[in-house]
């Protein structure tokens, strides 16, 4: 039987948090600007991040911001291949 646990609400510097790592997944800095001590930032973005509340929020804000961007890995991967398979002969003009 799976037991599921209740969601923690996150407090003001934890969703700073979720909001920057948005940014550019750099789990020290993210945690610099969201406010935490820079001495400490690794280790405070590597617990951040093994929350199961940070983590929920963290998928669900990638979530919107792939359906609002139309952009997913998917897709950007395809778009990297396309640009390597191409012949560069095709693009130049006559």
């Amino acid at each position: 039987m799976k037991v599921q646990q209740a969601v923690v609400a996150l407090t003001d510097k934890e969703q700073q948090f979720v909001d920057e790592y948005l940014v550019d997944l750099n789990g020290a800095q993210v945690a610099i600007r969201a406010g935490y001590a820079e001495r400490s930032a690794r280790v405070t973005a590597s617990r951040l991040l093994s929350k199961a509340n940070i983590q929920a929020a963290i998928a669900e804000a990638r979530a919107k911001q792939q359906q609002r961007t139309e952009i997913t890995a998917d897709r950007v991967l395809r778009e990297a291949w396309n640009q390597v398979a191409t012949d560069a002969r095709e693009l130049s003009e006559r």
